[in-house]
């Protein structure tokens, strides 16, 4: 109901010629203004690749990665470890066996590697 008067609230009356019996004579018109799109997401270049070890019941991940030469950030999960100028990281990461997801993401940006799993 609160739709149907705004919109007969901004019609134009009378305006409808030979509109016929029982119309209520309203010229409905919107207004789209203007349409504003999101960019596209930049496509991904930076790619990673991830090596994990296990020593002495120790697990270790080496991540290395290409397509980028600024400093990115590096992400576990949903978690931000790290910023790192170079091109690969060492994480230590205790005992245990379960999987973990990295991706490195250009800092302060959305520019993202693919992600990698690493399993234990």
């Amino acid at each position: 109901d609160t739709v149907a008067n705004a919109v007969e609230g901004g019609a134009t009356v009378g305006a409808v010629t030979n509109a016929g019996v029982g119309s209520p004579n309203l010229l409905l018109w919107a207004d789209p203004g203007t349409v504003v799109l999101p960019p596209p997401p930049p496509p991904t270049s930076i790619m990673l690749t991830a090596k994990g070890t296990k020593v002495k019941g120790v697990n270790t991940t080496a991540l290395s990665w290409s397509g980028t030469s600024t400093s990115v950030d590096v992400w576990r999960g949903t978690s931000k470890v790290t910023t790192v100028a170079g091109s690969s990281f060492t994480e230590t990461l205790g005992k245990g066996s379960r999987s973990y997801t990295y991706k490195v993401c250009v800092t302060t940006t959305t520019t993202c590697s693919n992600t990698v799993v690493v399993t234990f």
